[in-house]
Protein backbone atom coordinates (compact mmCIF):
# COMPACT_ATOMS: atom_id res chain seq x y z
CA UNK A 1 0.00 0.00 0.00
CA UNK A 2 2.93 2.50 0.98
CA UNK A 3 4.46 1.64 -2.80
CA UNK A 4 1.04 2.26 -4.08
CA UNK A 5 0.99 5.96 -2.49
CA UNK A 6 4.44 6.66 -3.23
CA UNK A 7 3.79 5.29 -6.62
CA UNK A 8 1.00 7.96 -7.25
CA UNK A 9 2.10 10.91 -4.96
CA UNK A 10 5.51 11.02 -7.80
CA UNK A 11 3.54 10.73 -10.79
CA UNK A 12 0.90 12.92 -9.73
CA UNK A 13 3.60 15.76 -9.00
CA UNK A 14 4.80 14.82 -12.51
CA UNK A 15 1.47 15.78 -14.11
CA UNK A 16 0.88 18.95 -12.30
CA UNK A 17 4.52 19.95 -13.17
CA UNK A 18 4.32 19.19 -16.41
CA UNK A 19 0.83 20.75 -17.46
CA UNK A 20 1.50 23.98 -19.29
CA UNK A 21 -2.47 24.91 -18.51
CA UNK A 22 -5.07 23.47 -16.85
CA UNK A 23 -7.79 23.84 -19.69
CA UNK A 24 -7.71 22.97 -23.38
CA UNK A 25 -6.39 25.79 -25.28
CA UNK A 26 -9.00 25.32 -27.93
CA UNK A 27 -12.08 25.62 -25.93
CA UNK A 28 -10.63 29.39 -25.02
CA UNK A 29 -13.39 32.07 -26.56
CA UNK A 30 -15.54 29.10 -27.94
CA UNK A 31 -18.86 28.08 -26.98
CA UNK A 32 -19.21 24.44 -25.96
CA UNK A 33 -22.27 22.28 -27.04
CA UNK A 34 -23.47 19.07 -25.55
CA UNK A 35 -24.47 15.76 -27.38
CA UNK A 36 -25.88 12.49 -25.44
CA UNK A 37 -23.57 13.56 -22.30
CA UNK A 38 -20.52 14.79 -24.53
CA UNK A 39 -19.18 18.15 -24.49
CA UNK A 40 -17.88 19.81 -27.40
CA UNK A 41 -16.42 23.01 -29.26
CA UNK A 42 -16.99 24.04 -33.14
CA UNK A 43 -14.31 24.90 -35.19
CA UNK A 44 -14.45 27.12 -37.96
CA UNK A 45 -14.55 24.20 -40.21
CA UNK A 46 -17.55 22.73 -38.48
CA UNK A 47 -15.62 20.00 -37.25
CA UNK A 48 -15.90 19.03 -33.38
CA UNK A 49 -13.54 18.52 -30.62
CA UNK A 50 -14.44 16.59 -27.98
CA UNK A 51 -13.82 18.22 -24.45
CA UNK A 52 -15.72 16.07 -22.08
CA UNK A 53 -18.11 13.62 -21.39
CA UNK A 54 -20.69 13.10 -18.69
CA UNK A 55 -21.63 9.61 -18.76
CA UNK A 56 -20.85 6.61 -17.03
CA UNK A 57 -20.26 3.36 -18.96
CA UNK A 58 -17.71 0.75 -19.11
CA UNK A 59 -17.35 0.29 -22.11
CA UNK A 60 -17.78 3.84 -24.31
CA UNK A 61 -18.07 3.59 -28.35
CA UNK A 62 -17.49 7.35 -29.04
CA UNK A 63 -19.67 8.72 -31.87
CA UNK A 64 -18.31 9.99 -35.48
CA UNK A 65 -20.65 12.70 -34.99
CA UNK A 66 -21.25 14.76 -32.61
CA UNK A 67 -24.94 16.27 -33.36
CA UNK A 68 -24.02 16.16 -37.02
CA UNK A 69 -20.55 17.83 -36.94
CA UNK A 70 -17.91 15.44 -37.88
CA UNK A 71 -15.61 14.32 -34.33
CA UNK A 72 -11.96 15.13 -35.18
CA UNK A 73 -9.62 15.65 -32.56
CA UNK A 74 -10.34 14.47 -28.88
CA UNK A 75 -9.07 17.75 -26.68
CA UNK A 76 -7.10 18.65 -23.40
CA UNK A 77 -8.24 16.25 -20.45
CA UNK A 78 -11.24 15.46 -22.28
CA UNK A 79 -11.61 12.29 -20.13
CA UNK A 80 -9.43 12.66 -17.11
CA UNK A 81 -10.12 10.27 -14.30
CA UNK A 82 -13.19 8.38 -15.84
CA UNK A 83 -11.98 5.69 -13.66
CA UNK A 84 -15.04 3.60 -14.67
CA UNK A 85 -14.01 3.05 -18.42
CA UNK A 86 -12.45 -0.53 -19.17
CA UNK A 87 -12.69 -0.07 -22.67
CA UNK A 88 -12.66 3.09 -25.68
CA UNK A 89 -13.39 2.74 -29.04
CA UNK A 90 -13.04 6.17 -31.01
CA UNK A 91 -14.20 6.89 -34.95
CA UNK A 92 -12.50 7.05 -38.09
CA UNK A 93 -11.95 11.03 -38.81
CA UNK A 94 -10.32 11.60 -35.23
CA UNK A 95 -6.71 13.39 -35.76
CA UNK A 96 -5.63 14.15 -32.75
CA UNK A 97 -5.56 13.38 -29.00
CA UNK A 98 -4.94 16.01 -26.87
CA UNK A 99 -2.77 16.43 -23.53
CA UNK A 100 -4.19 14.47 -21.05
CA UNK A 101 -6.73 13.61 -22.80
CA UNK A 102 -7.19 9.95 -20.74
CA UNK A 103 -5.11 11.47 -17.79
CA UNK A 104 -6.14 9.24 -14.35
CA UNK A 105 -8.49 6.66 -16.48
CA UNK A 106 -6.88 3.75 -13.77
CA UNK A 107 -10.05 1.04 -15.17
CA UNK A 108 -8.78 1.68 -19.08
CA UNK A 109 -7.28 -2.30 -20.23
CA UNK A 110 -8.07 -1.68 -24.01
CA UNK A 111 -8.65 1.59 -26.47
CA UNK A 112 -8.96 1.51 -30.16
CA UNK A 113 -7.17 4.38 -32.03
CA UNK A 114 -8.85 5.06 -35.53
CA UNK A 115 -6.37 4.86 -39.01
CA UNK A 116 -6.88 8.48 -39.11
CA UNK A 117 -5.07 9.59 -36.41
CA UNK A 118 -2.06 11.41 -37.14
CA UNK A 119 -0.68 12.82 -33.39
CA UNK A 120 -1.28 12.21 -29.67
CA UNK A 121 -0.28 14.59 -27.02
CA UNK A 122 1.81 14.83 -23.60
CA UNK A 123 1.14 12.46 -21.01
CA UNK A 124 -1.89 11.55 -22.79
CA UNK A 125 -2.62 8.12 -20.99
CA UNK A 126 -0.66 9.22 -17.98
CA UNK A 127 -1.76 6.85 -15.25
CA UNK A 128 -3.93 4.88 -17.22
CA UNK A 129 -2.08 2.07 -14.88
CA UNK A 130 -4.22 -1.01 -16.44
CA UNK A 131 -4.04 -0.35 -19.74
CA UNK A 132 -2.84 -3.37 -21.61
CA UNK A 133 -2.55 -3.19 -25.15
CA UNK A 134 -2.74 -0.48 -27.54
CA UNK A 135 -1.34 -0.37 -31.15
CA UNK A 136 -0.29 2.71 -33.02
CA UNK A 137 -1.95 3.24 -36.39
CA UNK A 138 0.23 4.18 -39.62
CA UNK A 139 -0.39 7.34 -39.90
CA UNK A 140 0.55 8.75 -36.02
CA UNK A 141 4.05 10.21 -36.24
CA UNK A 142 3.76 12.70 -33.79
CA UNK A 143 3.51 11.93 -30.23
CA UNK A 144 4.00 14.78 -27.23
CA UNK A 145 6.06 14.32 -24.31
CA UNK A 146 5.86 10.59 -22.96
CA UNK A 147 1.71 9.54 -23.31
CA UNK A 148 2.32 6.59 -21.74
CA UNK A 149 3.90 7.30 -18.31
CA UNK A 150 2.60 5.14 -15.39
CA UNK A 151 1.39 2.66 -17.86
CA UNK A 152 2.53 -0.10 -15.80
CA UNK A 153 0.00 -2.74 -17.31
CA UNK A 154 1.16 -1.71 -21.06
CA UNK A 155 2.73 -4.96 -21.83
CA UNK A 156 1.02 -5.38 -25.77
CA UNK A 157 2.62 -2.36 -27.47
CA UNK A 158 2.75 -2.28 -31.38
CA UNK A 159 3.53 0.41 -34.06
CA UNK A 160 4.27 0.50 -37.40
CA UNK A 161 7.62 1.54 -38.59
CA UNK A 162 8.34 4.99 -40.18
CA UNK A 163 9.65 8.22 -38.20
CA UNK A 164 8.89 6.02 -35.29
CA UNK A 165 10.63 3.47 -34.35
CA UNK A 166 10.27 0.57 -31.57
CA UNK A 167 13.79 -0.46 -29.99
CA UNK A 168 14.22 -3.52 -28.07
CA UNK A 169 10.86 -4.24 -27.58
CA UNK A 170 10.72 -1.13 -25.36
CA UNK A 171 12.16 2.16 -26.24
CA UNK A 172 9.54 4.84 -28.51
CA UNK A 173 12.25 6.25 -29.99
CA UNK A 174 11.97 8.78 -33.17
CA UNK A 175 14.71 8.07 -35.46
CA UNK A 176 14.57 10.92 -37.84
CA UNK A 177 14.79 13.70 -34.54
CA UNK A 178 16.60 10.73 -33.05
CA UNK A 179 14.80 11.17 -29.64
CA UNK A 180 13.82 8.98 -27.18
CA UNK A 181 10.07 9.69 -26.73
CA UNK A 182 9.06 6.56 -24.06
CA UNK A 183 10.42 4.33 -22.16
CA UNK A 184 7.78 1.42 -21.53
CA UNK A 185 7.79 0.49 -18.11
CA UNK A 186 6.35 -3.01 -18.08
CA UNK A 187 8.87 -3.77 -20.61
CA UNK A 188 12.09 -2.68 -19.74
CA UNK A 189 15.12 -4.99 -18.75
CA UNK A 190 17.13 -4.59 -15.54
CA UNK A 191 20.06 -2.54 -17.76
CA UNK A 192 18.76 -0.38 -20.65
CA UNK A 193 21.39 0.78 -23.29
CA UNK A 194 19.82 4.06 -24.78
CA UNK A 195 19.77 3.64 -29.56
CA UNK A 196 23.45 4.40 -30.41
CA UNK A 197 22.56 7.66 -32.13
CA UNK A 198 20.14 8.73 -29.94
CA UNK A 199 20.66 13.07 -29.41
CA UNK A 200 17.80 13.69 -27.03
CA UNK A 201 16.03 11.83 -24.16
CA UNK A 202 12.69 13.47 -24.45
CA UNK A 203 10.78 15.25 -21.66
CA UNK A 204 9.00 12.42 -18.91
CA UNK A 205 10.74 9.78 -21.27
CA UNK A 206 11.84 7.13 -18.64
CA UNK A 207 9.87 7.50 -15.66
CA UNK A 208 8.33 5.01 -13.52
CA UNK A 209 10.40 1.80 -14.28
CA UNK A 210 10.38 0.61 -11.00
CA UNK A 211 12.66 -2.94 -12.71
CA UNK A 212 15.80 -0.47 -14.00
CA UNK A 213 18.75 -0.66 -12.29
CA UNK A 214 21.35 0.45 -14.92
CA UNK A 215 21.02 3.05 -17.73
CA UNK A 216 23.40 3.99 -20.58
CA UNK A 217 23.24 7.06 -22.45
CA UNK A 218 25.53 7.03 -25.53
CA UNK A 219 28.12 9.15 -26.25
CA UNK A 220 25.55 10.91 -28.72
CA UNK A 221 23.32 11.69 -25.85
CA UNK A 222 23.20 15.87 -25.33
CA UNK A 223 20.19 16.57 -23.79
CA UNK A 224 17.79 14.84 -21.28
CA UNK A 225 15.07 17.53 -20.63
CA UNK A 226 12.55 18.30 -18.08
CA UNK A 227 11.92 14.94 -15.96
CA UNK A 228 13.43 13.08 -18.66
CA UNK A 229 14.43 10.41 -16.35
CA UNK A 230 12.58 10.42 -13.07
CA UNK A 231 10.86 7.82 -10.36
CA UNK A 232 12.80 4.83 -11.28
CA UNK A 233 12.86 3.51 -7.40
CA UNK A 234 14.94 0.39 -8.35
CA UNK A 235 17.89 2.55 -10.89
CA UNK A 236 21.58 2.52 -8.93
CA UNK A 237 23.29 3.63 -11.81
CA UNK A 238 23.46 6.16 -14.24
CA UNK A 239 26.21 6.54 -16.94
CA UNK A 240 26.80 9.42 -19.54
CA UNK A 241 30.11 11.01 -21.75
CA UNK A 242 30.75 14.70 -21.51
CA UNK A 243 28.58 15.53 -24.57
CA UNK A 244 25.54 15.69 -22.54
CA UNK A 245 25.30 19.30 -21.70
CA UNK A 246 22.06 20.46 -21.46
CA UNK A 247 19.92 18.48 -18.28
CA UNK A 248 16.00 19.77 -17.52
CA UNK A 249 14.79 20.52 -14.19
CA UNK A 250 13.69 17.37 -11.87
CA UNK A 251 16.25 14.75 -14.20
CA UNK A 252 17.14 12.57 -12.49
CA UNK A 253 14.80 12.99 -9.43
CA UNK A 254 12.88 10.29 -7.13
CA UNK A 255 15.82 8.19 -8.02
CA UNK A 256 16.91 7.48 -4.53
CA UNK A 257 19.37 4.38 -4.81
CA UNK A 258 21.16 6.50 -7.73
CA UNK A 259 24.51 7.14 -8.04
CA UNK A 260 25.50 8.66 -11.37
CA UNK A 261 28.94 8.06 -13.50
CA UNK A 262 30.06 10.97 -15.61
CA UNK A 263 33.59 12.56 -15.97
CA UNK A 264 34.84 15.13 -13.79
CA UNK A 265 33.90 18.39 -14.77
CA UNK A 266 31.20 17.74 -17.30
CA UNK A 267 27.37 19.76 -17.01
CA UNK A 268 26.38 15.95 -15.39
CA UNK A 269 28.53 15.79 -12.69
CA UNK A 270 28.00 19.51 -11.95
CA UNK A 271 24.29 19.39 -12.15
CA UNK A 272 24.73 16.31 -9.40
CA UNK A 273 26.57 18.50 -7.09
CA UNK A 274 24.23 21.03 -7.21
CA UNK A 275 20.98 18.55 -6.65
CA UNK A 276 22.64 16.37 -4.29
CA UNK A 277 22.76 13.13 -6.24
CA UNK A 278 25.84 11.15 -5.77
CA UNK A 279 28.42 11.28 -8.50
CA UNK A 280 31.16 9.14 -9.44
CA UNK A 281 34.05 11.06 -11.81
CA UNK A 282 35.35 9.01 -14.65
Amino acid sequence: MRTRRMLLAAALTLALLCAACGAPAETVGQDTFTYQGFSYTVGEDGSATLTGWSGRAERLEVPALLDGHPLTAVGNWAFENQTGLVEVLLPEGVTELGRYAFCGCSSLTRIRLPESLKAIGDCCFILCTHLEELTLPAACTRLGANPFAYCGDLTEFSLTEGPLTLVDGCMIYHRIDRRLISVLAPKVPQELTLPADCVTVGRYAVVGCSALEALNLPATVQSVELYGVYHCVTLSRVSASAALSQIGDGAFTWCDRLTVHAPAGSALAQYCAEHEIPVIAE
